[in-house]
């Protein structure tokens, strides 16, 4: 015997899915460890944060681009937290460096010549 699923059954069981996905990854916890880490590194290191900022918010915002499309194209199983995540990966690392980019006065000794 085969169970046929109607596309509504399967949209309605891919929200349940994603919900409760969703409870399960810990993206506070994961918020504030990369809030803590970056914040650390433009305190001590402000060339090295500059220059990760930038690659983790390219590289995020690349696959975030990608995956919408690609849901745009085909629904797939892709947990709610993961586009939550991405946008984390994009947001703290762009706060922080405006933040920091104020407190500094967006002049670094690594971008002065002489």
């Amino acid at each position: 015997m085969t169970l046929i699923y109607t596309d509504t059954y399967y949209l309605s069981y891919m929200n349940i899915e994603r919900s409760s996905d969703l409870k399960n990854f810990p993206l506070l916890q994961t918020s504030i460890t990369l809030t803590l880490i970056l914040a650390a590194l433009w305190v001590f290191h402000d060339y090295f944060a500059f220059f990760l900022t930038l690659l983790i918010v390219s590289i995020s915002f690349f696959v975030l681009l990608i995956s919408y499309i690609v849901e745009f194209i085909e629904p797939t199983k892709i947990p709610k937290w993961y586009f939550q995540f991405m946008w984390t990966l994009i947001i703290i690392p762009v706060v922080l460096a405006v933040l920091f980019g104020l407190i500094y006065g967006f002049s670094y000794d690594w971008m002065k010549i002489f």
